[in-house]
């Protein structure tokens, strides 16, 4: 049978530092796990916007220089392989000519190689595109405005950790009951 769950009376009479630990595996936790929720819904909230504001940025012509896809293997740790998509193209602005490589708001690697190939076949080489250019950074451009594929794991990893730290906020202190946390059992 389960030890009953503690009465305030029963936890003031813990020692300052049980009442601290006690506090935080019960509330700390699950608190730290909200706040950590909280900040990537905040931050992928704040990059989809930049993506979307981007649509409206003003565009120029741009011409595809080169388009292919780099791999990268991790030798440490956990041996992983990501593959880029580098599209590398020009453009004129303000009578000068200017080449940059940016994609997107926030380019990434891919765990499968077709998934970054879709995105490069999409720019052949020689092909005309509109360049977007920051009208606040004239040194910032993309080819792909609305999109940011960080925004997206931003954005799952909040709701995961609120889930988390929702759980951690009920299920707790039952878990502590069954291991008799709150005794000196």
């Amino acid at each position: 049978m389960p030890t009953p769950m503690p009465t305030t009376d029963d936890i003031d009479h813990q020692p300052a530092s049980k009442r601290f630990w006690h506090f935080m595996a019960l509330r700390g936790v699950p608190l730290g796990l909200f706040a950590a929720g909280f900040a990537f819904l905040y931050l992928g909230i704040m990059l989809v916007q930049d993506a979307k504001n981007a649509v409206n940025w003003p565009s120029v012509e741009g011409t595809i220089l080169s388009s292919s896809v780099s791999t990268v293997k991790q030798t440490k740790g956990r041996k992983k392989t990501f593959h880029y998509p580098h599209v590398v193209y020009e453009y004129v602005q303000d009578g000068e000519v200017k080449q940059s490589d940016r994609l997107s708001m926030s380019d990434m690697g891919y765990s499968k190689m077709k998934l970054a190939k879709v995105i490069v076949d999409d720019y052949p080489k020689g092909s005309k595109h509109p360049v977007y250019i920051d009208p606040q950074n004239s040194s910032v451009t993309i080819l792909r405005p609305g999109e940011d594929s960080i925004a997206e794991f931003a954005l799952w990893f909040g709701v995961g950790f609120i889930a988390v730290g929702l759980f951690a906020f009920w299920g707790l202190p039952r878990v502590a009951n069954k291991v008799r946390f709150y005794r000196g059992d």
